[in-house]
């Protein structure tokens, strides 16, 4: 479903983490104002899953199938953007983050029967490369040579992970903010950092990039 916007805003598809859904990606929208500067629309991963906090109102949801494939989730996603594509942009938290990477190669595309981008520019926050091995045939070919920024806690346990997902991006643009695997709601009163998220939004080739 989409959050209401003016005409003309970027077109930006959200997709949550392990364990979660839109409930949350909805909240990190409101906090990095993606709901202010985009025409949001937000998608629930296929598969159903333990919460990753229990003060989720609805089931969280995964993108790896129980026999641990992202076939099912890449078919999803798919099928959505040509139902409510075409998207400017695509953002991705923690897990969400590599099925957008995977869809962001030109050779996976092909091999769906996708001759064009599903997007122009990515915001990868908290990222990780963790599912990006489970797409084979064929795998992905890095460097990703799309307009990237991404979002990285300094306390981030997996901040490594999150490290080698931006590597695989063609030049990519870099924030940092010190708390930890979160969108924080203490970075909707950083208005600094939030401009330049929305500078990217707007503005994806503006630049020389941070990393």
């Amino acid at each position: 479903m989409a959050a209401s916007a003016p005409p003309g805003k970027p077109r930006l598809l959200l997709l949550h983490g392990r364990n979660s859904n839109s409930e949350v990606s909805r909240m990190q929208a409101m906090i990095l104002e993606l709901d202010r500067t985009a025409s949001c629309f937000f998608l629930d991963a296929p598969h159903q899953a333990g919460k990753y906090d229990r003060e989720l109102t609805e089931e969280g949801r995964s993108w790896v199938s129980p026999d641990g494939s992202v076939a099912a989730a890449i078919e999803h996603v798919l099928a959505f953007c040509r139902a409510q594509g075409p998207f400017d942009g695509a953002y991705g938290f923690s897990q969400g983050c590599s099925i957008i990477a995977i869809l962001s190669d030109p050779g996976v595309l092909r091999s769906l029967g996708v001759d064009a981008p599903l997007w122009r520019f990515v915001v990868c926050a908290c990222g990780t490369h963790q599912l990006i091995g489970k797409q084979t045939d064929p795998a992905v070919k890095v460097p990703l040579a799309i307009p990237s920024l991404h979002i990285h806690g300094e306390a981030d346990p997996i901040l490594e992970e999150a490290r080698a997902l931006c590597d695989m991006f063609d030049r990519p643009h870099l924030l940092t903010h010190p708390w930890g695997h979160a969108v924080p709601l203490g970075l909707s009163m950083d208005q600094a950092f939030v401009q330049r998220v929305t500078r990217f939004i707007t503005e994806p080739d503006y630049a020389s990039p941070t990393h």
